[in-house]
């Protein structure tokens, strides 16, 4: 008996541990840039699930912090790789469809005008671009079951982008 007890303890441990570990799951992230400092160049800030976002734009990659998260993506034209905290991030582009991964999952957008909707893994998420004048963007994204921060970085760097 006291061996079953110990065993389910040890097992409880270790998914709270796991649990733990694993990255947040953020359900609304928003992004804003108010100007661009050169061609190429701009800085979005906002946040993510309440915690802060700062993301440095320039020619052929995108740095900072997404909602805490480190955050990198590298690339051009139509393809991109980084990470978004501790995924692994990939997007490939071709015409209004944006496909890749996010971690261990498959994601699928498409982007309509000023929106962009689609799944990471089985979950939906969707973005809205709204232009601010005099010069600037807002990118809002939502995902009922997380993953909002996914698209950030790349709709930032299309917008960005000379």
């Amino acid at each position: 008996m006291r061996r079953v007890v110990g065993i389910t303890i040890l097992l409880g441990l270790v998914a709270a541990s796991s649990v733990a570990a694993a990255q947040p799951r953020f359900v609304r992230c928003a992004a804003i840039t108010l100007t661009q400092q050169g061609e190429g160049q701009s800085v979005f800030v906002g946040s993510c699930g309440g915690r802060a976002t700062s993301l440095k734009v320039g020619p052929g990659s995108v740095t900072g912090r997404l909602g805490g998260l480190s955050t990198t993506l590298q690339g051009g034209g139509t393809s991109y790789v980084g990470t978004i905290g501790k995924a692994r991030t990939s997007f490939e582009m071709g015409g209004s469809v944006v496909t890749g991964r996010y971690g261990g999952e498959r994601l699928h957008f498409e982007l309509l005008g000023f929106s962009a909707s689609g799944t990471v893994g089985p979950d939906k998420v969707t973005c809205s671009l709204t232009t601010l004048v005099p010069l600037g963007e807002r990118v809002l994204c939502k995902g009922a079951r997380g993953d909002a921060q996914v698209l950030i970085p790349l709709l930032a760097k299309l917008y960005t982008s000379p």
